[in-house]
């Protein structure tokens, strides 16, 4: 984050030591653990794998070192290391300075897939045969089970005497050990971290770093997504007067702008003072505003349907205007690996500048009307690991999943609680986990409820889920009410939460409740057209007044005229 003003820094730690919820102990064991996270891959490079494994660890260490476990030898940032988690997805043999850099280090050891007969702590925990198909997870501690829509592959290893069995993966009338733990080290007999799989090597990992589980306690949150200024404001009351009864917060993910694909004409909140007013109860009765992009389009889509911070044409990073980036070029495409990495770094600097504006924009107009950012969820979660980079510089909390590939936007990944991803640059991730209601049917809200059985079974667990204001609020009624009947169920403040963001001229930062705004800027073009919107409304509406009056004065004139006239007349004689 960018640094803050000193007096708003003051009040941020006041509000951290004096909030309820601040245990230092808690944040002490995120601080004090310094994972290494080794790496055998293919092209020798971090993959998807790699990355949710990182985002895995996020939960536990808040410093996590991503190396190449072929390229130990001499790496400065080795020294403090606590623990050391080793992602096998290549077989390889294993180099000298590694191994000795192995031998010296004396403190737990995860590893997961190939090569980990070569590590001295790992090497006389199992023996490895064949690989095998699975159909089932069972988890022992806590317990938790998992038909698989999809087999998955394992290896069949035989765990030596002292081992404990923590998991074991089921084909019709077989048992196999999936993962063990002897002493303080551990082992998952699988190369994959995908959906099914990545959970519970996530819920291994409290055995692992020793962590005590939340267990009673059920976070969910709500979120409602993709509100414009062309939402309808009276569907965004009736959702606001409803979760003010029932007492639940929530979040809003809010577009600043709408454009119109075919006109290109834009639509500003100053154009929608009733939205506005909407958002502004809401906020003020338990919503939390998260900006979701700026436009929510790159190219010429449609407001909350486009991509925003992926080119979602050409499926990479956006390093160049929507009307130049036709082709992205690849390595393949240069003479030199010196060529290739000069054009990624304009590519970069470009999309520095793109997001920087957009995000500086949208938090700044926001702020116009008094509607406070407090975090940022990216349009349909897509954005590059430099993207990721960028954003970290002025937002500390994000919400969603996250895009663990710069090859594809399709890769996403949501661990199961939250986390700092070493990837994310100190930014704290609150997952989504139960998805939407896709198609606006009771069946979706079923569906969701049934993933928020599952989920709720996990340590520490965020059952996160969103809901499209558009459909009004009976369907939302029957999610909320299902939620409820979660035992241990708290809905999640994200004002409760320590969050801090920083725009040119403009810093937030909230915790318990309260929120606290820097706002130095002048008067920019935006907010002169928000104070002319202002005037020429009420300017209208004295006028307005103004006539009525006149009109009614006149007519009660002519009547009194009248009336006297008459008078003298001697007609109400």
């Amino acid at each position: 984050m960018h640094k803050c003003k000193a007096g708003i820094v003051m009040v941020l730690l006041f509000l951290l030591v004096m909030s309820p919820s601040y245990t230092a102990s808690a944040q002490e064991k995120l601080d004090s653990r310094k994972v290494l996270l080794l790496y055998s891959t293919f092209e020798q490079k971090v993959n998807e794998e790699v990355r949710i494994m990182d985002v895995l660890l996020g939960h536990f260490s808040k410093e996590v070192i991503t190396q190449n476990i072929q390229k130990l030898e001499g790496d400065p940032t080795l020294r403090g290391i606590t623990h050391i988690v080793y992602v096998g997805l290549e077989k390889e043999k294993i180099n000298k300075e590694a191994i000795d850099y192995l031998v010296r280090f004396k403190g737990p050891v995860y590893g997961l897939g190939y090569n980990t007969d070569q590590f001295p702590s790992l090497k006389n925990t199992f023996q490895m045969k064949q690989e095998v198909s699975v159909e089932r997870l069972l988890f022992h501690q806590p317990s938790i089970e998992r038909e698989l829509d999809i087999e998955q592959t394992f290896f069949n290893i035989t765990p030596n005497a002292t081992s404990k069995v923590v998991m074991n993966a089921l084909y019709k009338g077989s048992s196999y050990p999936a993962i063990i733990q002897d002493g303080p080290h551990m082992y998952a007999a699988t190369h994959s971290l995908n959906e099914y799989v990545g959970p519970f090597i996530g819920e291994s990992l409290f055995d692992f770093f020793k962590q005590e589980r939340e267990r009673d306690e059920k976070v969910a949150y709500l979120r409602l997504e993709d509100v414009h200024p062309l939402s309808d404001p009276k569907k965004l009351m009736d959702i606001a007067v409803y979760l003010k009864e029932q007492n639940v917060p929530y979040m809003i993910t809010v577009i600043p702008v709408y454009q119109n694909p075919k006109t290109k004409v834009q639509y500003h909140m100053l154009d929608s003072p009733k939205v506005v007013k909407a958002l502004k109860y809401m906020q003020e009765n338990g919503a939390s505003i998260v900006l979701h992009g700026y436009t929510h389009q790159y190219r010429d889509h449609e407001t909350g349907e486009g991509f925003e911070f992926w080119d979602v044409d050409n499926n990479a990073p956006i390093f160049a205007p929507k009307d130049q980036n036709n082709k992205v070029k690849r390595e393949a495409d240069f003479a030199t690996f010196k060529e290739y990495q000069e054009y990624v770094k304009k590519g970069k600097a470009y999309e520095k500048k793109y997001m920087t504006t957009k995000i500086t924009k949208g938090v700044q107009e926001l702020n116009a009307h008094d509607l406070i950012s407090l975090a940022f969820e990216a349009p349909h979660y897509t954005m590059s690991q430099n993207g990721y980079s960028i954003l970290s510089n002025h937002f500390s909390t994000y919400i969603g999943q996250v895009q663990v590939s710069d090859d594809t936007w399709k890769h996403m990944y949501s661990p199961t609680y939250t986390s700092y991803p070493g990837f994310m640059n100190d930014m704290k991730l609150i997952p989504e986990t139960l998805g939407y209601v896709e198609h606006g049917e009771l069946a979706d809200v079923h569906l969701m409820l049934e993933r928020a059985d599952y989920y709720k079974n996990f340590s520490d667990t965020v059952l996160g889920g969103f809901y499209h204001p558009f459909l009004g609020v009976d369907l939302l009624k029957e999610y909320v009410e299902g939620m409820n009947k979660i035992e241990g169920i708290k809905w999640f403040d994200l004002k409760s939460e320590p969050n801090e963001v920083s725009v040119s001229n403009v810093t937030i930062i909230s915790d318990e409740g309260a929120v606290v705004v820097a706002d130095e800027s002048t008067m920019t073009t935006y907010k002169a057209k928000n104070l002319l919107s202002f005037f020429q409304r009420n300017f209208l509406l004295a006028a307005g007044g103004i006539a009525i009056f006149a009109i009614v004065s006149s007519l009660v004139s002519v009547m009194y005229i009248r009336r006297k006239t008459m008078e003298e007349e001697g007609h109400f004689d």
